[in-house]
């Protein structure tokens, strides 16, 4: 099952990967190459191709042929001091799949070592035990989402500082309230099932922070990261999902193969279903229209990562059923 984004860590700080950033803005028209950056940084060529690696998978660059462009995500480099540079890289640090697993098995109870050592381990990201930790555990503290204690425990913590102006502060409120969601669930799916997840975690987490704001939208949203996690599940077991239309067809075609229990298929044939009436407002066969409410939107969103959940442990974990 490698149908996830692919992880390379590399021993690189954040703040040599946002003056990477840094010199993408100020060379927006033509973009930067490693050579450039080398000079740039005052560092090897090696190292400059690593902090690139990494503003990559932050989604902090982008690449076109040899160079590397400023992402949107990121443009705000452009107007930001220094000291609020770590704020643009947290944006993108708790979107990190590795950052979000290592706090989370750090939530558990587990040492920072074996946090390291798991995280390395599930995403396959080419660093030891303890520079994973190393390098998770400096980007968290850089961007002001993690501290350490003099226990040395590592804590999910929001600093203002000398950065006490509102929208400041509101923003790095929202990077935890983003880490707390993320990391919560990733407990909730386990760690395999939240890499396998990838991208499609954006729309659980978008799920969950707007279901009061808007939980029509919400439960859509739910309903694609359910979608794309059985669209994952037929990739991984050979199955044609071309044809399929949506969750309650692909639930069929899962059960078919015995991936899935016939509970399984019922709750998926649920989920569907009112996914169905929040995205379609009207019920084609009563021409009724379903009002949706906050608090149904959130179950939904749980319920999801429940089912995912059940469905990967009946699906390879030898038939466990788990609810």
């Amino acid at each position: 099952m490698n149908d996830s984004q692919e992880y390379k860590l590399q021993d690189v700080t954040a703040d040599k990967i946002m003056q990477a950033v840094e010199a993408s803005w100020n060379k927006r028209e033509e973009g930067v190459d490693t050579k450039f950056l080398a000079k740039y940084l005052e560092k090897t060529e090696r190292y400059a191709r690593s902090a690139l690696s990494c503003a990559l998978q932050l989604n902090l660059l982008v690449k076109r042929d040899d160079r590397y462009f400023i992402s949107e995500s990121a443009i705000e480099v452009s107007r930001a001091t220094k000291n609020q540079y770590r704020i643009v890289f947290g944006r993108s640090l708790v979107k990190y799949p590795p950052f979000v697993l290592f706090v989370s098995q750090i939530g558990r109870g587990d040492s920072l070592e074996e946090a390291g050592r798991k995280t390395a381990t599930v995403f396959e990201i080419g660093l030891n035990a303890d520079r994973t930790r190393r390098v998770l555990s400096g980007w968290g503290i850089y961007s002001d989402l993690l501290e350490q204690n003099q226990e040395g425990k590592l804590l999910v913590k929001v600093k203002t500082n000398s950065l006490s102006v509102e929208i400041i502060e509101e923003l790095l409120e929202a990077m935890k309230s983003e880490l707390n969601i993320r990391t919560y669930i990733a407990q909730r799916v386990g760690d395999y099932s939240f890499r396998l997840l990838d991208k499609s975690i954006d729309h659980i987490v978008s799920a969950v922070m707007n279901h009061r704001a808007n939980p029509r939208h919400s439960i859509d949203d739910s309903g694609r990261a359910f979608e794309n996690y059985l669209r994952i599940i037929c990739k991984s077991i050979g199955i044609d999902d071309s044809n399929s239309n949506g969750i309650i067809e692909l639930s069929q075609k899962i059960y078919s193969e015995k991936k899935m229990d016939n509970k399984h298929r019922e709750l998926c044939e649920g989920i569907g279903s009112v996914r169905n009436a929040a995205t379609h407002s009207m019920d084609k066969k009563t021409s009724e229209i379903w009002t949706i409410n906050p608090e149904g939107a959130i179950e939904i969103a749980l319920l999801t990562l429940t089912m995912i959940r059940s469905i990967h442990l009946y699906a390879f974990d030898n038939g466990l059923f788990v609810f």
